[in-house]
């Protein structure tokens, strides 16, 4: 086993035993990141695969239902937080595949474009609080490559940008995993405030190899 293949798999299996737990305000958020952006990508999914292969185990226990979006693909330059959001709740309707095999499978209206580019923070959070009462389950957003919002620091209000989603993260309506490359650690340095509320802040780097 290589130096990344044993840290991918020491932290898919901190990581996924940590969000087996996101019914818990608690665990409403984590960041890793690596210099090497494959690992880390391979990391992400196969946490996505551990946690969606779980189950609730009792009537009254939610559903883990992870959703994993490249924020690479949902920037662009104008309406950043809105546009990020928009696509961020496609990605949360595909997500609702899964609950098709129910006889009486809930319907949940996405918000469209004009609301959410009027309200981004309303409705998003409007919709995330109504998927997971209709289909009695925890989302935890997989946000891969987030570190991409560094490209774009000439379009958009860096400080702006991450306060929203430590806004989104300290409300605690559905968990945040956000993965990134070795510049994660200057968003750290520069909103230092902003990920402090996040459990977990992992730069896989430093990780000791067994």
């Amino acid at each position: 086993m290589n130096h990344s293949t044993s840290k991918a798999s020491v932290m898919v299996d901190e990581l996924a035993s940590l969000y087996r737990a996101a019914s818990s305000p608690t665990t409403s958020g984590a960041v890793v990141y690596s210099e090497d952006r494959p690992t880390v990508r391979q990391l992400l999914r196969d946490a996505v695969l551990s946690l969606a292969s779980s189950t609730a185990s009792g009537p009254e226990e939610a559903i883990v239902v992870p959703v994993y979006v490249n924020m690479r693909t949902v920037l662009l330059d104008d309406h950043a937080v809105a546009w990020a959001l928009y696509f961020i709740v496609q990605a949360i309707g595909e997500a609702s595949s899964i609950f098709t095999c129910q006889e009486e499978s809930p319907s949940v209206r996405m918000p469209d474009w004009e609301f959410v580019q009027c309200m981004p923070g309303a409705a998003f959070i409007h919709y995330i609080r109504a998927f997971q009462d209709a289909f009695h389950c925890r989302l935890i957003l997989v946000l891969d490559e987030f570190t991409e919002v560094l490209n774009y620091e000439k379009h958009l209000d860096l400080d702006s940008f991450t306060g929203f989603f430590k806004a989104l993260i300290d409300s605690a309506y559905c968990s945040f995993l956000l993965g990134g490359d070795q510049r994660f650690g200057e968003l750290l340095r520069r909103y230092p405030n902003h990920f402090a509320i996040c459990s977990m802040l992992v730069n896989m780097d430093a990780l000791a190899c067994p």
